[in-house]
């Protein structure tokens, strides 16, 4: 993670390196940077900075109120936040794998870890969270296709973004486990066969979902929060 390794680097650059250029003139006079106070001050500018820095890699951003909506109703009307509408199916495979350039080219920013508002997630938080909402869906619909009318685990979206940590994960690293994922998602959609889209399951509170609603929901949240970081 990104704080272990900025803790694990040497608090300080080394001493000759925070030296301001100084010069002993004939009459014995200090010039050319100011001698030893103007050294005791660059080298507080230094600490100061590399501090500041440090901290805002540990300290913990302000909650998130968490989601209560029930993004259910996408399936069949649509959302008109996003502009999504059902999809035929068989291109959700497809459909996801369009995404991933988005999100390389987001977390490559150099604010893709600022937040546009102190609750409202960064980029990089974003990207986890579809990163891992691939990784749950895809474990989902193996559990449709293998078992009938399973019941999925509770996923708490909001505790899993404070106990990994979103806030503080590397963007480069997000992108590339987000890419992965969802082209391991995007080919397990690929691979459903005709007769199984209307295979059931349900979430613990009762929703029933067939794979082809399933799948419906999945891509919406998913291009939805494209529309999240782009807006």
């Amino acid at each position: 993670m990104a704080i272990s390794h900025a803790l694990g680097r040497r608090c300080f650059p080394h001493r000759d390196h925070l030296r301001v250029r100084s010069e002993v003139a004939p009459d014995g006079d200090v010039v050319g940077g100011g001698g030893e106070h103007a050294q005791r001050r660059e080298r507080t500018l230094t600490e100061d900075r590399y501090l500041g820095r440090l901290r805002s890699m540990t300290q913990q951003p302000p909650a998130v109120p968490a989601e209560t909506a029930d993004w259910t109703f996408v399936i069949g009307m649509g959302c008109q936040q996003c502009g999504f509408s059902a999809q035929d199916v068989e291109s959700t495979g497809d459909r996801l794998r369009a995404t991933i350039p988005f999100w390389r080219e987001s977390l490559s920013r150099e604010d893709a870890s600022q937040r546009p508002e102190p609750t409202v997630w960064s980029p990089v938080e974003y990207a986890c969270h579809v990163r891992d909402t691939c990784r749950i869906f895809r474990e989902r619909l193996e559990l449709m296709l293998r078992e009938d009318d399973p019941t999925f685990a509770n996923w708490d979206q909001d505790v899993t973004a404070v106990k990994a940590d979103y806030f503080h994960q590397v963007p480069t690293e997000v992108a590339d486990q987000l890419a992965a994922e969802a082209e391991a998602t995007a080919a397990a959609f690929d691979g459903v066969k005709s007769d199984q889209w209307d295979r059931p399951g349900r979430r613990s509170n009762g929703s029933l979902f067939t794979v082809k609603t399933f799948a419906i929901y999945f891509l919406h949240d998913i291009e939805h929060h494209v529309h999240d970081v782009t807006r």
